[in-house]
């Protein structure tokens, strides 16, 4: 998920990440995915969880290490969007007949 930047390096910096632009991804250690805390997000209503397995995607191997990245990154310039790491935690219904998304 793309992230206005202050919102994501807020969240980077609270979970240890090290967000490398050139590669355009937040490296954390692995052994993240296996913490039950939740990362929150909350609009008018409701609040989404988002768990930390959810969140931590092993993105390689190196010297027989897994190498993990963070399903969030800064936005930059882009338009922030909520990914697949946020809605499989999410009950969302599209109502394309009125243009609208619930969650």
């Amino acid at each position: 998920m793309y992230l206005p930047d202050s919102v994501a390096n807020a969240i980077l910096k609270q979970l240890g990440a090290t967000y490398d632009q050139s590669q355009g991804a937040a490296f954390v250690d692995c052994s993240l995915a296996r913490n039950t805390s939740t990362v929150d997000f909350t609009f008018s209503s409701p609040t989404i969880s988002v768990a930390m397995n959810e969140l931590v995607i092993v993105a390689g191997v190196s010297r027989g290490q897994p190498i993990c990245i963070l399903g969030i990154a800064p936005a930059g310039s882009s338009t922030p969007v909520l990914g697949d790491t946020f809605l499989r935690s999410a009950y969302v219904v599209y109502d394309l007949h009125n243009n609208q998304i619930s969650l």
